[in-house]
């Protein structure tokens, strides 16, 4: 709890950060709100859109960040301008953090061996994150930093790829399903018994090697056991945090269920997430608790500020970031 309450971000700071209706682009934001190490950002440019998150998260970056990496940004001329002065001349003012505020990656060497585009791995779903699923690496950046696509769900214009670093620990080899006995969701509208061995060979595909994953190349021990009780963010709704329950668990990853609604509403996410909390953490930092859904509530209309999944997708079309 007092790592989580560790926050040197303040109000009024400029950051990086995803775009919650494209999740390929950045965007830039300010820092409105800092409760419990949580940060609410107000979208640069835009009325009244905001988007919650921790502030060790690996959503948020510092200014430059998208250039320096190669990652698309929505910013303005005047926001690219300036930024490129800080970076020239090292003055950072008040309002624009250093590189140290944020979370630090795994730094990748050059001389060893990187994911490449066009790999196959096995990755949870970020817009649906109750499944995980066969992935491709569609762009290497820089830094150690890639876009992956889930396999028969991504669109056209490429706006749901998302941005992974290669430390990521909820990127797994192929066949991570299979070992730990959870299940691997095929991509949308494949047909027959999804097997590994047989997809390469259809899709004329290679996969990322197994040791460069850091769920294999750093255990974890998992302190988590099936039925304890958690205060949960829904990663889909990242404003609501919420009573869950730990439903499952496979190597260093806890599906998190959150008390009163259905399987869809599930979420893989690793052990070491800074957006999962013991009870009572709400009520220690100041923040709304989302109660359990009575069973009364189960067929009107949801109190969660996000649409309810389908039961039956029969589309590719996923659903977006709220």
């Amino acid at each position: 709890i007092q790592s989580s309450l560790r926050c040197s971000f303040k109000k009024n700071m400029i950051v990086e950060v995803i775009d919650k209706y494209r999740v390929s682009n950045m965007r830039v934001g300010k820092i409105s709100e800092v409760i419990g190490g949580r940060l609410r950002i107000n979208y640069e440019n835009t009325t009244g859109e905001h988007f919650w998150v921790h502030h060790t998260s690996e959503l948020i970056h510092p200014v430059g960040w998208s250039h320096e990496i190669g990652h698309e940004l929505e910013a303005t001329e005047e926001y690219r301008s300036e930024i490129a002065k800080i970076l020239e001349t090292n003055l950072y003012p008040a309002t624009i953090p250093t590189a140290d505020y944020f979370c630090n990656v795994e730094k990748i060497s050059k001389i060893d061996e990187q994911f490449k585009e066009g790999q196959k791995l096995e990755a949870v779903d970020p817009l649906e994150m109750s499944r995980i699923c066969p992935a491709t690496i569609g762009k290497v950046l820089k830094d150690g930093y890639f876009m992956l696509s889930i396999d028969g769900s991504s669109v056209e214009d490429r706006s749901d790829w998302f941005c992974y670093h290669s430390s990521s620990r909820l990127i797994f080899p192929i066949n991570f399903c299979k070992i730990n006995k959870i299940p691997l969701s095929p991509p949308i509208g494949y047909r027959g018994d999804f097997q590994w061995d047989k997809y390469l060979l259809e899709t004329n595909s290679v996969y990322a090697p197994k040791d460069l994953f850091q769920i294999i190349k750093k255990k974890t021990i998992n302190p988590f056991f099936v039925g304890m009780k958690v205060e949960a963010v829904d990663m889909m709704a990242p404003h609501l945090v919420c009573v869950a329950t730990i439903a499952e668990l496979a190597d260093s990853l806890i599906r998190v269920h959150f008390d009163g609604w259905g399987e869809d509403f599930e979420q893989w996410i690793d052990c070491q997430s800074p957006n999962i909390y013991p009870i009572g953490w709400c009520e220690l930092v100041g923040y709304k608790l989302e109660p359990p859904k009575p069973p009364e509530q189960e067929n009107s209309e949801s109190t969660k500020t996000r649409a309810k999944k389908p039961t039956n997708r029969k589309s590719n079309k996923r659903k977006r970031i709220t």
